[in-house]
């Protein structure tokens, strides 16, 4: 039994690592023949389907993942799937009316299929927090192979195929659509929900759903708003230079956290709530602290090789423009790192439902970048990266020193 989940989470990790691996063919093959003022619209407009995502999906998954643990029946899990759907699409409409009048300089067809791809994965990300918590990994790696990096090969190859000498935005998200349409497809096929309207007649309304998953967004938002909140900063300035080198650093460095999410952290998630829900406290406890020991020694062999990677493709592709001073290059580490760290404290709060702290830290994170933005002046990617890293390590001290005050008043229990 021990070899054969060996043999599955060896097997499991070795797609998610396929996975960035063909995430990041996809990164040096735009570096490499598209301008790095290009690169950097590029890296807009993708954080772009990445916040409205969030937005839309308002991180209904993460409390549904905790739910659907304790449904007795398929009915009760089919409830979960289907009002998740119709709430997603309901945001979706107001929040593209919305986005449509904001008038963005965006071409017509571009804008659509941004929106429309936000819809998917806005659907594929929260359903995969219910897969994980059904630990289907198996089968959410798949999913994260179509939807993040397979669809990137496809093009690379139609590239090349038809000899194209430009690459075109539209077909690049084109892709993007029909990959994130599909994941979802398979979602459903997967989780075979058996779908009725009078799901819909439900105890709590729908702002009062929105109201009991608004501290998970605000969580969900701050750790995405930390990983895009640069692009867009400095596409704000116009500094579009800095845009492209801020997105190809951050496409290639970023991905650490996604990586040891799947390899190390999503085997253990349903484990630690299971744990949590049983009120054996300080064995959960064990299990996060052993899970953040392990993530920090993942990450740091990680950030060798990959420091290695980046400075060898540079040199052997000729990306000199790219080429940045090693201080910049630990700013852009010290994020994913932080981010690690952030989501295994969150444990200690989510495991014991104190929901409202997790809101609360979040907000405070916000109104500290706030702050602090009206301090730096923005002139390069280098301030953008001192202002996030700051900002997130004085919140990520916060909820440690909060989750310590919680440690010590249930372990005693």
């Amino acid at each position: 039994m021990i070899f054969q989940n060996f043999i599955k989470k060896s097997y499991v990790t070795s797609i998610r690592f396929f996975s960035l691996i063909l995430k990041f063919l996809f990164i040096l093959f735009l570096s490499k023949n598209i301008s790095v003022e290009l690169f950097g619209e590029y890296g807009y407009l993708t954080s772009l389907i990445f916040f409205f995502s969030l937005i839309i999906g308002f991180e209904a998954g993460t409390l549904e993942a905790r739910r659907i643990i304790d449904c007795k029946s398929k009915s009760e899990e089919s409830a979960i799937y289907f009002n998740l759907i119709v709430d997603t699409l309901f945001m979706w409409l107001f929040c593209s009316i919305f986005l449509v009048l904001f008038q963005l300089e965006i071409r017509p067809f571009i804008m659509v299929l941004i929106l429309l791809i936000a819809l998917f994965e806005s659907l594929n990300t929260e359903l995969k927090k219910i897969l994980i918590s059904k630990n289907l990994n198996l089968f959410s790696s798949y999913i994260d192979l179509i939807r993040v990096s397979l669809w990137s090969i496809i093009f690379i190859v139609h590239f090349y195929f038809f000899k194209s000498n430009i690459i075109e935005f539209e077909l690049i998200f084109l892709f993007f659509f029909i990959a994130s349409s599909f994941s979802f497809t398979l979602i459903l096929l997967k989780l075979q929900p058996k779908f009725n309207l009078s799901y819909l007649k439900l105890s709590h309304t729908f702002i009062e759903k929105k109201k009991k998953i608004f501290p998970f967004f605000l969580y969900g938002f701050i750790l995405l708003f930390y990983e895009i909140v640069g692009r867009f900063i400095l596409k704000y300035y116009n500094l579009q230079y800095d845009l492209g080198i801020y997105t190809f650093y951050s496409s290639l460095i970023f991905s650490i956290s996604l990586f040891i999410w799947s390899f190390n952290v999503s085997f253990e998630h349903s484990k630690i709530l299971k744990l949590f829900s049983d009120q054996s406290y300080n064995l959960a406890y064990l299990k996060v602290k052993n899970l953040i020991i392990k993530s920090i020694i993942i990450f740091f062999i990680l950030s060798i090789f990959l420091i290695i990677g980046i400075y060898s493709i540079i040199t052997y592709f000729d990306l000199l423009n790219y080429k940045i001073n090693f201080y910049s290059l630990t700013l852009f580490f010290i994020i994913p790192l932080l981010n690690i760290l952030d989501t295994q404290f969150n444990y200690f709060l989510f495991g014991h439902k104190k929901d409202m702290a997790i809101g609360f830290i979040s907000l405070i994170s916000i109104i500290i970048f706030i702050f602090l933005f009206f301090l730096f002046e923005i002139h390069s990617f280098i301030k953008v990266l001192e202002l996030i890293n700051l900002s997130f390590a004085t919140s990520l001290i916060i909820k440690i020193i909060i989750s310590i005050f919680y440690i010590k008043k249930y372990a005693n229990n």
